[in-house]
Parts: structure tokens; C-alpha cells; sequence
């Protein structure tokens, strides 16, 4: 990922002294998905040598764990590689926390670009989400440089704000990442299924009852809030610009064909343009929001806004940046036999009428939160009544979204699909 590569320089000139074997370099030092055959193949070289018990595999820190993890459960049939099925498993994934600097970093609004050096021009990712997905996959933490926090942060709220974070991964604090090597190699701990669902916002969706014991002792709480209206579009685009950095992805013409007020300022702020924002508008905006509702680490979920009922938001903060965009059509939307390979059964338990599975469903995880005042504040941006008769004409400041598009599909009797007749459901 970067063109300037320390690690790789410094692997060149170092070696395992215990071995005396060359550590491996991998094209770039960079693991992700589009060098997985890479990693595919340098595993499969190391595994023939039968000569290892062991293969630490150490990514950039501006890599995402669960890319590397995947590689280990990639199917050769369906991914068109080849397997390491039957020759490696992963024992272990851990994310190494700067423990110093993770509330600033969870806060930060600034991209990898600026960063890091070499990143790519068309990397839009940034420094709070990354770190999110990051802490949400692993299973061990290590919560290092405590020796460098600050006296105003105890140990139990970082310890406290990361369990809430990722509830499932062991986490102990280290210096200079030491750690006995029994409590990270040969483990038998990892479980893809597990990691891929361990993030803390989808643990509260699953149990939202209220938390209790040493993270609530040091203000770390979460909730999830749930409505059956859709969010006036433009209530809930004040309540975004207000409160944090938004960033949706403009690939639609503008749905509003309404003529903007007079003097109103309608601000994207889209991926490419969050780092031009004015430090002091930021600062406000999370003075605004820690004020009213406390510190906000993460929040996730569903939403569903006015004039788009067969598309769901997908919700996505992290500290200062919010992420709204669409993720893809509701169950209600769709014919069941166009709905993906899931359980029917499962779906069905989030349907009620008259509107089926649409609603607003919103883990919040943070400290010293203020529930009520953001349930209120929420509330508040839903429809009235008023506001649903009259939908067509209510204004909305987001970018477009894709539309729902229909196909009818005939299956012949030698299985070959033949298309029928295209249309699109406005």
C-alpha cells in the first residue's frame, strides 16, 4: 500500500537468529485483497518446507485484518485459487492498540492519505474507521505503549471502551509488545464465524439489554435505538451536518429537483473532500455533540429515510465521521424469490406491518452517553404523520441513491435463464 516501505527495509537486514532463515518479503510488504495470491503462495512455499511450526504474518498498519484472515478460508473451487485448506489454519488475528493515542485517533478526522505516505490517490478510507475495523475482527488486543498514557486517561476506561467495542477478543495492556508467546502462538482460538460477527454494535443488536459491571462503572455504555417511521430527510441531514463530519459517496444525480433556499449552503462533503473541512467548523461540531449527547465512539445500523422506501441507509460513525450511504434494497422491496441465500425464517422476525422490515435500528457505543437526549434528538428527525401524506414533496438534501431495479426472469426447461421484460420500480 505504500511505495515507501520501512518494514520491508528493515526486514532485509534482519533475520531469525534461532533459524537463521530470511524472513519473507511479500511484493510491496503489502497483504490485501488484490495480493492475496501472493500470500496464498509464499504460505504454501513455507508449509512445503516442513521445517515450521509457526508463521506470524505481520500487515501494515493501514491494512484491514479481515482481508488477510479470508485468505486462510477461501474456497479454490468458488475464488478460482488455490487452498491452504489442510496445509495452515489461522491460529490468531491481533490488532496492536497505541493505547496513548487511540481516543485522539478515534476522534481523528483525518484520511490514510494524509497519514501515511504512498497511500492510493483513490484510498478514501480514514483513520477512525480503519481503527474500528481493525479492533471490531480481532480476537487478541493488545492495548500497547501504556507506559505513555496520559495520567488524565485510566486503564480501565481504554480497557472498558475497547470491550465495548469488540466484546469477544481478550485485550491486556503491554510495553514494547511483550507478551508471552503461549497467550498468541498456538492458540487454537480464532473462528472466522465468530470474528466476523464479534463487533460490539452487532453484539447490542443481538442483545440490547442494558450493560452492567466495570464498563458502565467508567462510562462506557451503549443502546440501540429503534423506530417504525422513516427519518424526514432533511431533519436528519441537519442532525448529521450539526453533529458530525458527513460523508456520503455522490455517484447519482441529485434526487431533490426542488430549487435550493435562497442563501442555504447544502454542504456533500463527500469522501474526497472530509479533509478540506475548517478545523474550527470540526471542532464545534464535536464540542456540539460531546456536549449534548457525551462522546459517541461508534454508532451502526439501519435507517430508513422518507422518498427512498425501497433502499436502506446504511449508518456508519466513527468519532467525528459519519457515513450514510445506501446499502442495498429492504427485504420488503424485493419479490421473496429474489432474496439472497438466507434464512426466511430469520428475516420474517423483522418484519411488521404495514411497512415489513423497514425501520431504524442504531447501536450507539460511547462514554458518558446521554440516551435520552439522542433517542430525543432522533425522534425528532422521524416523519410525522403530516409529513408521510404528504412524502413526495418533502425535501431531501442527500445524494441520490441507486434505484431499485426489477428483472422478470423465465427459466426454461434446460435450466437456461431467458430474460422477459426489464423495468424499473420508481
Amino acid at each position: 500500500m505504500a511505495e515507501l516501505n520501512i518494514d520491508a527495509a528493515l526486514i532485509k537486514r534482519t533475520h531469525l537468529v534461532q533459524a537463521e532463515e530470511k524472513l519473507v518479503e511479500m511484493q510491496n510488504g503489502c497483504i490485501c485483497c488484490t495480493l492475496r495470491e501472493d500470500l496464498l503462495r509464499e504460505v504454501s512455499k513455507l508449509v512445503a518446507q516442513q521445517k515450521f511450526d509457526h508463521i506470524v504474518i505481520e500487515s501494515t498498519g493501514i491494512s484491514e485484518p479481515q482481508m488477510v484472515a479470508e485468505t486462510f478460508d477461501m474456497d479454490p473451487e468458488e475464488d478460482n485459487v488455490q487452498s491452504l485448506k489442510g496445509e495452515a489454519c489461522l491460529d490468531n488475528c491481533i490488532t496492536v492498540l497505541d493505547a496513548a493515542e487511540l481516543f485522539n485517533n478515534l476522534a481523528s478526522i483525518s484520511s490514510l492519505k494524509e497519514r501515511e505516505k504512498g497511500v492510493a490517490a483513490e484510498d478514501e478510507r480514514n483513520v477512525a474507521e480503519l481503527l474500528l475495523d481493525q479492533i471490531e475482527f480481532a480476537n487478541v488486543i493488545l492495548l500497547n505503549k501504556q507506559d505513555l498514557v496520559p495520567d488524565n486517561i485510566s486503564r480501565q476506561t481504554l480497557l472498558a471502551a475497547v470491550r465495548n467495542l469488540n466484546p469477544k477478543a481478550g485485550v491486556q495492556f503491554t510495553t514494547r509488545c511483550k507478551v508471552p508467546m503461549k497467550e498468541v502462538l498456538n492458540t487454537g482460538n480464532f473462528d472466522m464465524e465468530k470474528a466476523s460477527a464479534s463487533a460490539g454494535w452487532l453484539q447490542s443488536l443481538k442483545n440490547p439489554e442494558q450493560k452492567t459491571g466495570e464498563a458502565v462503572e467508567y462510562g462506557i455504555t451503549s443502546f440501540v435505538y429503534r423506530a417504525r417511521k422513516p427519518f424526514h430527510p432533511q431533519k436528519l441531514y441537519d442532525f448529521a451536518v450539526k453533529n458530525f463530519l458527513l460523508q456520503e459517496t455522490e455517484l447519482y444525480e441529485h434526487v431533490d429537483t426542488q430549487e435550493e433556499d435562497k442563501g442555504q449552503q447544502v454542504s456533500r462533503r463527500t469522501d474526497s473532500k472530509v479533509s478540506a473541512a475548517k478545523p474550527l467548523r470540526l471542532q464545534q461540531e464535536h464540542f456540539s455533540r460531546t456536549t449534548s449527547y457525551g462522546k459517541i465512539f461508534r454508532s451502526k445500523g439501519f435507517a430508513w429515510i422518507a422518498r427512498r422506501d425501497d433502499m436502506m441507509g446504511e449508518w456508519s460513525s466513527a468519532g467525528n465521521i459519519l457515513k450514510l450511504t445506501c446499502g442495498g434494497p429492504w427485504f420488503a422491496a424485493l419479490p421473496q424469490e429474489a432474496w439472497p441465500d438466507v434464512e426466511v425464517s430469520e428475516v420474517l422476525k423483522d418484519f411488521e406491518e404495514p411497512h415489513k422490515d423497514r425501520r431504524q435500528e442504531l447501536v450507539f457505543i460511547g462514554q458518558d452517553l446521554d440516551r435520552c437526549a439522542i433517542i430525543d434528538a432522533l425522534d425528532h428527525c422521524l416523519c410525522s404523520d403530516c409529513d408521510l401524506r404528504q412524502s413526495k414533496q418533502l425535501r431531501d438534501p442527500f445524494v441520490a441513491w441507486p434505484e431499485l431495479e426489477t428483472m422478470e426472469i423465465e427459466v426454461s426447461t434446460d435450466g437456461s435463464d431467458d430474460e422477459m421484460d426489464e423495468n424499473q420500480a420508481k
